[in-house]
């Protein structure tokens, strides 16, 4: 996977045959009171992501990458395809994907 960083916003996708996942990230260093949600659709596709099922697979990601990291950082924004496949776990992986290439970048 590869992790781009356009205006602000951390990028990765995941595409395994039928299966499709993208995930924007936007980081900040202090823990917001809510989660700022960008989704996107292609198409006029229908939505099929539960956005409280993704939120959780994406902080549970950037909570794996955080652990012995002395910087901590939280999801400010999640920007995501609303007719994307409904694999969580997927969402988890490419949060902490992006989360461990975030590290070395100013937030």
């Amino acid at each position: 996977m590869k992790v781009t960083k356009v205006d602000g916003i951390f990028k990765a996708s995941r595409i395994t045959g039928p299966k499709h996942n993208y995930l924007g990230l936007v980081f900040t260093k202090n823990q917001p009171d809510e989660i700022k949600l960008i989704p996107r659709t292609l198409n006029g596709e229908p939505a099929i992501i539960d956005p409280q099922r993704m939120v959780a697979a994406v902080v549970l990601g950037i909570e794996e990458a955080s652990k012995g990291n002395p910087q901590e950082f939280y999801a400010h924004s999640i920007e995501y395809v609303v007719s994307d496949t409904p694999d969580y776990s997927a969402y988890a992986i490419l949060a902490k994907f992006i989360a461990e290439s975030a590290v070395s970048e100013p937030l």
